[in-house]
């Protein structure tokens, strides 16, 4: 598993090519100067969301490195469907262009200013939490409001589509292998993860493997599979989705010489699942 750690490392350290040529709008790549001369608010809000995956890497590296006998493994999963996510979202904003960036970059206000002012529970129980002094909604802001409420008063997302229906959005603009590749990342983690994430029986199951049909880890040997294969899971379908944002990313810059970097990746991706993969 070294060497998947290591190809996945190398992933999230590339990472730093396109976040910063659309930080500072022009970058030098070997030898060659590359201009980003696309929208500004795609660059900003793609932008952030490729620095956050960096970070989630190095956090899933280091769940990586620890000991697989301390079932940490399972958490994992869930960073996974982090960096997933977040691949799809950044390449479905490529993809839509101007309007869609606009409106997640919008979102980020709304909810700052709906965090200001949040209750839960009901009855005796309900508790809530208010910013004194409280803030008065400017116009623009009182229209982001009226954006992003429903009927109900309730918070919409940035996007009224599904994950799955950002993906077909993608598909026209940035071919089939990539829209292919980030439901083959999606598929791989992404319910597992919601159990973990909200820590049902069914998650906790999982994350022991004694939700196998067959049967249950009896021994050691067993138990170490499981929390390896946790492991590789993640790592796996984070590479699947790390390098289909970042071909989309060439395609949307035309930042055609970056993708020679990232077929050397991918072919060292191949060699490790036809030959080191167990």
């Amino acid at each position: 598993m070294e060497k998947l750690i290591e190809i996945v490392e190398k992933e999230a350290k590339i990472l730093a090519n396109p976040i910063m040529l659309m930080l500072q709008k022009e970058i030098k790549f070997e030898e060659k100067v590359i201009k980003y001369l696309q929208d500004e608010d795609v660059a900003t809000a793609v932008s952030q969301i490729l620095a956050s995956l960096r970070a989630s890497i190095r956090s899933m590296l280091l769940l990586a490195s620890q000991d697989l006998d301390s079932m940490m493994a399972k958490d994992s999963l869930p960073i996974a469907r982090s960096v997933i996510e977040g691949c799809i979202n950044a390449t479905f904003i490529m993809a839509q262009g101007k309007n869609v960036a606009n409106d997640a970059l919008d979102h980020t206000v709304f909810k700052g200013f709906r965090n200001t002012d949040r209750s839960a529970g009901k009855g005796a129980h309900k508790v809530s939490l208010h910013r004194i002094p409280k803030i008065e909604p400017h116009d623009d802001l009182s229209e982001l409001i009226e954006k992003f409420t429903n009927k109900k008063g309730r918070a919409k997302n940035w996007t009224d589509l599904s994950v799955p229906q950002r993906i077909e959005c993608i598909e026209p603009v940035f071919g089939r292998t990539c829209a292919t590749s980030l439901s083959m990342a999606y598929l791989m983690v992404y319910s597992d993860a919601s159990e973990i994430i909200h820590s049902s029986v069914t998650g906790a199951k999982i994350a022991n493997g004694t939700i196998a049909f067959s049967r249950y880890p009896r021994t050691q040997n067993d138990h170490m599979t499981i929390q390896k294969s946790h492991i590789e899971g993640a790592l796996l379908s984070s590479f699947i989705a790390l390098d289909s944002v970042l071909r989309a990313f060439c395609k949307y810059t035309k930042f055609t010489s970056f993708e020679v970097t990232l077929d050397k990746q991918l072919n060292q991706f191949k060699d490790f699942c036809e030959n080191d993969f167990q």
